[in-house]
C-alpha cells in the first residue's frame, strides 16, 4: 500500500465508511518527505483495524449522545512517526454538535491493538 499526500491529505476508502481524508500532522518530520516503509506500514496497519477502533469510537460518541444519530467519519489523522509510540487521532461530524463534531485520539497497545488517550471536540484529533 502506498498514500501520496498533497498538502498534507489525501483520501483513503474505509471499508463500509467510503472514502475519508487521511491527514498527517504538520508537526511530523514525514510531512514533508517520502513516507518511509515503516510509517507506511504503521498507517496500513491502522487502516486495517479500522472496525475494531471505529466501534470503540461510535461507543464513547454514544454514551455521550445515547439517542443521538450516528455519527460518520471524516478524517484519520496521523500524530507520531518512528521511534515514538504510534498515535492518530479521528474526527467525526455528528448531528448533535454540528458545530464542533467529535474526535478522538489513539495509541498503539502492547499488544497490538489501540486505545482511546483523549476525547472532545473534533479538533482532538488533529493536536
Amino acid at each position: 500500500m502506498s498514500f501520496e499526500f498533497q498538502d498534507f491529505e489525501t483520501l483513503v476508502e474505509i471499508p463500509g465508511e467510503g472514502q475519508v481524508r487521511l491527514v498527517l500532522s504538520d508537526d511530523l518530520d514525514a510531512a514533508y518527505a517520502p513516507l518511509s516503509p515503516e510509517m507506511t506500514a504503521r498507517i496500513a496497519d491502522a487502516l486495517d483495524k479500522a472496525p475494531g477502533w471505529l466501534a470503540v469510537a461510535r461507543e464513547r460518541i454514544r454514551e455521550e449522545f445515547p439517542d443521538g444519530e450516528a455519527p460518520e467519519l471524516t478524517s484519520v489523522c496521523v500524530l507520531s512517526e518512528p521511534p515514538e509510540p504510534w498515535r492518530f487521532g479521528v474526527s467525526f461530524w455528528v448531528a448533535e454538535d454540528r458545530e464542533h463534531g467529535r474526535g478522538l485520539q489513539f495509541a498503539a497497545t502492547e499488544t497490538g491493538g489501540y486505545t482511546v488517550v483523549e476525547y472532545g471536540g473534533a479538533e482532538v484529533a488533529f493536536y
